[in-house]
Parts: structure tokens; C-alpha cells; sequence
């Protein structure tokens, strides 16, 4: 019993088929077909890169928003400062002093105010001097 494919080139008729199919030219299914395929297999690959890439522009973004807003905090931060200074003196002074501030100024209440503990400590101070 001989092999399929000895089978296949004994035969003429089989042996007819198979050389027309060689040189048979590309239908536009079949490159149609490729297309699509190339398509689908490279698909996965091109979705993630631009998702990645949304991903990290919202992350840009995103910074640059909170940066803007540390900025604008350190500002009302500054702002509140020199308000208090300009409307009673003497108690701006005196809790610069308590916070270990000789001679203080505005820049300086700043610079220490603008983490989240002590801007609570200072308006606790405020509020106390206030009443």
C-alpha cells in the first residue's frame, strides 16, 4: 500500500488539478481574505498601543491639573496670610512667633502653610486669637 501522496502523483487526473491550482492567479477573495486577516491579527496589537497611549495623555493631563491646583492653593494660602497680617497685626505675629518664627513674614507663614497639619494648627490659632 503506497502512500497518499504517490497515490496523488500516479494519478493524471489529480496531477492535472493540483498544477492548475499552482498557477491559478489571486481572486480578489482571496486577497480580500489577506486583508481582512492582516486586519484581525494586528488589530489586538493597535487597540492596546492607543489605549496605552489615552491612557498616559489623561496621566499628563491629569498632573498637570493637580500641579495647577497646589499652585492655586499656595496662592489663597499666601493671600489668607497677608489678609490676616493687613487686618490685625499683632495677632499674625503672634502666631508666627508660636510656630518658632522670629521677626516672620508672609513668605515664610507661607512657605510652612501649605501642608494640610499645619494649615489646620494655624487656623485653629487663628480662630483662637480671633474670639
Amino acid at each position: 500500500m503506497g502512500d497518499i501522496k504517490d497515490f496523488v502523483e500516479s494519478d493524471k487526473i489529480l496531477r492535472m488539478k493540483r498544477k492548475n491550482e499552482k498557477n491559478k492567479p489571486l481572486s480578489s477573495k482571496d486577497i480580500l481574505g489577506f486583508f481582512f486577516g492582516t486586519i484581525l491579527t494586528f488589530l489586538p496589537l493597535f487597540s492596546t498601543v492607543y489605549i496605552k497611549s489615552q491612557i498616559i495623555s489623561q496621566g499628563y493631563k491629569i498632573a498637570k491639573l493637580v500641579k495647577e491646583l497646589e499652585e492655586l492653593q499656595d496662592k489663597r494660602d499666601f493671600l489668607s496670610a497677608k489678609l490676616n497680617s493687613l487686618e490685625n497685626p499683632k495677632n499674625f505675629f503672634k502666631i508666627a512667633q508660636k510656630m518658632g518664627y522670629e521677626l516672620p513674614s508672609i513668605d515664610k507663614i507661607t512657605f510652612i502653610s501649605t501642608k494640610n497639619n499645619i494649615d489646620k494648627r494655624v487656623e485653629k490659632e487663628i480662630n483662637k486669637y480671633n474670639q
